[in-house]
């Protein structure tokens, strides 16, 4: 089984994604080609890419602080409850970017190191982190119009383009499903409970 918040990532927050690129497609067509109209589309789709990934951790993080309360405290929802708010509490994805450092210090209120949770569960973990930090520096560099950061996401090899879009989105899905078994399982051997979800 998946988390409600995997779920959402593959099929509301993905249905999101894929308007804008059916979008896309439609003012710049489906094969290759040099694409004039497209750059806004593509800017657009890079700072959607990086809010729905942003709501997937941020959902994640609070269903696992629901699971986790109400595994510290299964006699009392109400204690459940005030644990799990409290684990919500001034999180870093409730203000700032889905950064690697975000997430590493939200989902450590869980008692889990999640990068090398997720690490030891896929090798192919440290390439996503690194596409997920491009992400962010383009998604910054739109969204505060600094071009110095959009340079140097170029400059290291990410055009703005529909296929640096597509290959983003892959290693996005792919932290998506890693983070989900990893938070999953971290929980129930914490607890010694089944699998949350």
């Amino acid at each position: 089984m998946t988390s409600a918040s995997l779920d959402r990532w593959r099929q509301d927050r993905a249905h999101q994604l894929d308007e804008l690129i059916s979008a896309h497609q439609l003012v710049g067509g489906a094969t290759a080609g040099r694409r004039w109209a497209t750059g806004e589309l593509n800017r657009a789709l890079v700072l959607r890419l990086a809010a729905q990934f942003q709501g997937f951790a941020r959902d994640l993080h609070q269903e696992a602080a629901f699971a986790f309360g109400t595994y510290a405290q299964p006699n009392s929802p109400a204690v459940a409850q005030v644990v799990a708010t409290g684990m919500q509490a001034s999180r870093d994805l409730d203000r700032r970017n889905a950064s690697a450092d975000a997430l590493a210090k939200d989902f450590a209120r869980l008692g889990l190191k999640l990068w090398e949770a997720m690490q030891e569960r896929d090798r192919r973990t440290s390439v996503r982190r690194s596409n997920l930090h491009w992400i962010n520096m383009a998604r910054n560099g739109l969204a505060h119009n600094d071009q110095s950061k959009l340079d140097l996401v170029v400059e290291s090899g990410y055009q703005l383009d529909l296929s640096t879009i597509r290959r983003w989105r892959r290693a996005l899905d792919g932290l998506a499903g890693t983070m989900d078994v990893v938070v999953a399982d971290h929980l129930a051997s914490l607890f010694e409970r089944p699998m949350p979800w």
